[in-house]
Order: structure tokens, then C-alpha cells, then sequence
């Protein structure tokens, strides 16, 4: 089983880093300048699971 990111859009004011886009996870980071959120989602046994991490700057 494999993941594919197919598109990433921040909001106003964010940027985009896309970490890692396919296999067994896909990752990507939104960030301003006071906000940081991480986001993961593993492919396990055909079982999507996400992370999402939120962080100040």
C-alpha cells in the first residue's frame, strides 16, 4: 500500500513544506510567523492513521 499526496494549499498568511509526499507516510508542514503545524499520516496494514502536532513559533 502506498500514499500519495496530491495537494497541499496553506492558509493566509502560512507556508507550505511538504517533508515527505510517498510511500508508507505522507508529512507536511504549515508555518507563519506564531504558528507551526505538523501534519503525518502513516499507512499501516491499509489503516490510515493521522498526527497532527501544534506548536507557537
Amino acid at each position: 500500500d502506498t500514499l500519495t499526496l496530491v495537494a497541499s494549499t496553506a492558509a493566509a498568511g502560512f507556508t507550505t513544506e511538504v517533508k515527505h509526499s510517498s510511500g508508507g507516510h505522507v508529512e507536511v508542514r504549515f508555518e507563519s510567523d506564531a504558528h507551526r503545524t505538523d501534519a503525518r499520516v502513516d499507512l499501516v496494514n491499509g489503516t490510515m492513521t493521522n498526527n497532527f502536532t501544534e506548536s507557537p513559533r
